[in-house]
């Protein structure tokens, strides 16, 4: 055989039915014979593959021996980047007491563009803090915590007695704004999403905002 004796390429491109290397009945995800590149590389465009476990496998044909096939294969875990939870106005802001609260997740993002239009599901959590707290609070944003690491004290009670609605942007009513407290509110952002190898796909990212509450005071007219 011919260092320089001509050869032929081939790729394989499997699904593994749930991420499971020892199933062997794998489909077939990327095999087009207009996309084979012919060579000892291949390239596959951004957001081509979707996520789960794949198995690529590479054939070289030497074609002036009879039987000269050589394979080899890999297994690649393909992942989904995670979405990006965020509240307008950023981890903490002031507010006074005689306006209705608006906190909004809207600005929340999906780097995946083939999931961009599916909508989130929002999963909100509000708590007051008291005075006697804020130097804790004021602590945990200080030092851009994420919003698993600071532990609810009891004497924190929920913003409202209802369940806050699942929707990307709440209001509080004024009415029931405390002057004197913070008010922390958390939001976590998901999206599930089925592959077509019917794998789910579940991803979720959370945010935190706290609200210091400004007590209102009345303008004052003095006459000199």
């Amino acid at each position: 055989m011919c260092k320089n004796s001509s050869r032929a390429y081939w790729w394989d491109f499997y699904d593994v039915p749930h991420n499971d290397k020892s199933n062997l009945i794998l489909r077939p995800y990327y095999n087009n014979s207009a996309n084979q590149p012919n060579g000892v590389t291949i390239t596959f465009a951004k957001e081509a593959i979707e996520a789960g476990l794949k198995m690529l496998v590479f054939t070289v044909n030497l074609t002036d021996r009879e039987g000269g096939i050589l394979s080899d294969y890999i297994y690649v875990d393909f992942k989904t980047p995670p979405v990006i939870a965020q509240i307008i106005g950023g981890s903490e802001i002031f507010h006074d007491n005689f306006t209705d609260l608006i906190v909004d997740a809207s600005s929340s993002r999906d780097p995946v563009e083939r999931y961009y239009d599916q909508p989130f599901n929002f999963t909100w959590d509000c708590v007051k803090v008291p005075d006697s707290d804020v130097a804790m609070l004021e602590n945990f944003t200080g030092r851009f915590g994420t919003p698993n690491a600071i532990q609810p004290s009891p004497s924190w009670n929920k913003c409202l007695s209802t369940d806050i609605p699942k929707q990307e942007r709440i209001v509080i009513p004024a009415a029931q704004l405390q002057d004197g407290f913070y008010f922390l509110f958390t939001v976590t952002v998901e999206k599930i999403n089925e592959t077509s190898a019917h794998l789910s796909i579940q991803r979720n990212d959370t945010a935190f905002q706290s609200v210091k509450i400004i007590p209102y005071k009345a303008p004052k007219v003095q006459l000199m």
